[in-house]
């Protein structure tokens, strides 16, 4: 090995970050870590599907209770006025 230094520096207080000299980005190598978060993230995403397809439900219903309203209404008018 040569005179080289390391291409990786850790990151003083954290034991899986670590800076790559040749690109200065932050490499993070804490794979448990990683996969918690993307179960996290999926778990949030399908709960915003699931409370979008809930609001489109109840969207639907509400429109539907307004159209029955609506049918109600002409229907007893129209008994009225055969009356």
């Amino acid at each position: 090995m040569s005179n080289e230094p390391k291409r990786l520096v850790p990151i003083q207080d954290r034991s899986t970050l670590f800076r790559d000299r040749a690109s200065n980005g932050i490499i993070n190598t804490d794979d448990n870590g990683y996969e918690a978060y993307i179960r996290s993230y999926e778990s949030r995403k399908k709960e915003k599907e699931e409370m979008e397809n809930l609001k489109n439900k109840v969207d639907s219903l509400s429109s539907d209770m307004s159209e029955l309203k609506s049918l109600m209404t002409d229907f007893i008018r129209s008994i009225k006025n055969d009356d």
